[in-house]
């Protein structure tokens, strides 16, 4: 009976390990960082370290929704110029107000998103397939728009959109003012609201049964293409505001913007716990993800350290959080 009781009150180190290893990570990420760099704990570059990732926040939260269904999109990357640079097309060189070009930009991309959702949930097309032709279809489509050049905006209402800080007037503003834009507060929202969908709704609990059992829930009398539809259009909005928000730092149109970045949207998901297969995922452990992968170019940059072992570093812990799903698994 006492030793019974004994080994249910022993606290299993492996399984808390195992269940809780992305935030492990990050907090040893930090404390690393922390301890090379006297400059990394300072609230300027903090306050960086969000505003340069909350456009990457935002394309890998609409990306998870696509993994939970076990499908994938290789667009993502083409999405997000086309949000940055139809946005600046419309507000340099076709004089439109801020909130008719942001409308435009979405709409857009709402069109590309739309076409990958048809693609996949209409024609039966292989996700691979489908976005990988989707993502061609729109990196042509930005770079004939620009002609291949960047678009410079002059007005700058979009940047001193995301620079307004929450504790203005504050004592605070000087220094924690740095990590209460408008930018951080779009991005708590975001997942806030990911969260609540992913979890307390119908639409999040069916996403997740498609990726575990797509004909499962087919044979319940689910529309599954239709919620397979809405997935990709939810996410190509998530890169049309990324997008959007790389302009307000920027202030330039980049028709390159995005290039390779469905690649580090995969690797967040795949730090964070989701699967590949479908069925599994957190929006929270997602954001982590991010913001490892952006540790670990942040403190390699403080030190100096080329971009290139940046990316051996990021590959390692892939294959690391990889083994890791699998033993939960087991």
């Amino acid at each position: 009976m006492n030793t019974a009781e004994g080994k249910k009150s022993s606290f299993d180190f492996h399984a808390f390990f195992i269940k809780y290893n992305v935030y492990l990570i990050l907090v040893a990420f930090m404390i690393v960082s922390a301890l090379l760099s006297p400059d990394f704990l300072t609230w300027m570059n903090l306050g960086n370290l969000i505003k340069q990732n909350a456009a990457i926040v935002f394309m890998t939260e609409g990306m998870l929704f696509v993994l939970l269904t076990g499908g994938i999109d290789l667009s993502v990357g083409s999405m997000v110029a086309i949000g940055n640079v139809m946005c600046a097309y419309m507000l340099e060189k076709k004089g439109m107000g801020l909130g008719a070009a942001i409308l435009v930009s979405i709409l857009i991309t709402l069109v590309l998103g739309a076409i990958s959702g048809f693609l996949i949930a209409y024609a039966k097309m292989i996700p691979f397939v489908a976005t990988l032709a989707t993502q061609t279809i729109g990196r042509g489509f930005i770079m004939m728009v620009a002609n291949g050049a960047n678009i410079r905006i002059s007005d700058k209402t979009l940047s001193n959109l995301s620079k307004v800080s929450l504790l203005a007037g504050t004592p605070f503003e000087q220094n924690i003012g740095q990590l209460t834009t408008a930018l951080t507060l779009f991005i708590i929202i975001l997942i806030i609201l990911f969260a609540f969908i992913h979890k307390y709704t119908a639409f999040g609990r069916i996403m997740q049964a498609i990726g575990s059992n797509e004909e499962a829930v087919r044979l319940a009398g689910i529309n599954v293409s239709r919620v397979k539809m809405l997935v990709y259009l939810i996410c190509s909005l998530c890169c049309a505001l990324s997008g959007i928000i790389i302009l307000t730092r920027t202030l330039t149109g980049v028709p390159t913007t995005g290039q390779g970045w469905e690649l580090n949207a995969i690797a967040s998901n795949v730090l964070g716990g989701t699967s590949l297969a479908g069925g599994s995922g957190s929006v929270v452990k997602t954001l982590v993800g991010v913001f490892i992968f952006a540790l670990i170019s942040n403190i390699m940059n403080l030190l100096g350290i080329p971009s290139y072992p940046q990316d051996i570093v990021k590959g390692v812990i892939i294959v690391i959080s990889v083994l890791l799903q699998r033993t939960r698994r087991r």
